[in-house]
């Protein structure tokens, strides 16, 4: 692109030195002005006049540019997994909430039903630890332990 700018400009201002060192010299066979006029024959150029009108106008233009999306979003899964499906594609307009890709559910069921189980263990440990309590052969430290354990579990 730079090459075609800089062959552009060079013909042109070797085009305009030619034309400019011309100027001073009179070209032979030309009328001047202190000369009189020759019967020299005149050339009539046929011209047509037409009035305007409104009409389309086909154009093409072809090249070649790098674009940049106006807004860039990264997008995080929340899980690791094999993805099965891919809903969406590069360039593809999408909406918030859109699901973009199925990944494989088995390994996040199987993490779900661990935590299940952690937590309804941390609940027995910490019913235990509170019956113990009321009895009086369980200490109020034990018990409080096993009940921040199972708001842990909980919230996990």
């Amino acid at each position: 692109m730079i090459k075609l700018i800089h062959m552009v400009l060079m013909v042109s201002v070797i085009g305009c030195l030619a034309i400019l060192s011309g100027c001073d010299k009179p070209v032979e066979g030309t009328v001047t002005e202190s000369s009189p006029p020759t019967d020299a024959p005149l050339f009539v150029v046929p011209v047509q006049a037409v009035t305007p009108k409104r009409g389309d106008v086909s154009a093409f233009f072809e090249t070649t540019s790098r674009i940049e999306a106006r807004n860039r979003v990264e997008i995080l899964s929340k899980g690791a997994g094999l993805c099965l499906k891919v809903n969406a594609e590069v360039g593809d307009t999408v909406t918030a909430g859109q699901a973009l890709v199925e990944l494989e559910r088995d390994e996040f069921e199987a993490q779900i039903r661990q935590a299940r189980v952690a937590v309804q263990q941390q609940k027995t440990a910490y019913e235990i630890a509170q019956r113990s309590f009321e009895e009086g052969i369980g200490a109020s430290v034990e018990r409080d332990n096993m009940k921040f354990a199972h708001e842990q579990a909980l919230s996990s």
